[in-house]
């Protein structure tokens, strides 16, 4: 596999290279040579307005620093996030401030 997957387009043709992934993911998994950190949620549920000023990317992006804090923060200290996107040039010249 050289590409994305994509879960959804699984056929009956890629099932086996789907599956190869797979085991070779648990096994890596079992062996503590591969680590996979994941965070869950329904976006639909999140109150973008009062939690990052109505910007759902905002609120992406927030979501994303508290998984990285946990996954790597606690390990190897203080982590940063810059914010990219449509206005990465404006929130850029914000962080300097």
């Amino acid at each position: 596999m050289t590409r994305e997957l994509k879960w959804t387009k699984v056929t009956n043709q890629k099932f086996e290279e789907y599956k190869t992934f797979v085991d070779f993911f648990i096994k890596e998994n079992k062996k503590g040579t591969l680590h996979f950190n994941c965070m869950i949620f329904d976006n639909r549920l999140i109150d973008h307005n009062k939690y990052s000023e109505g910007n759902k990317e905002v609120g992406f992006y927030k979501l994303y620093y508290q998984l990285l804090l946990r996954c790597f923060g606690r390990h190897y200290g203080v982590i940063f996030i810059t914010r990219l996107g449509a206005n990465s040039q404006e929130a850029g010249a914000n962080s300097q401030s």
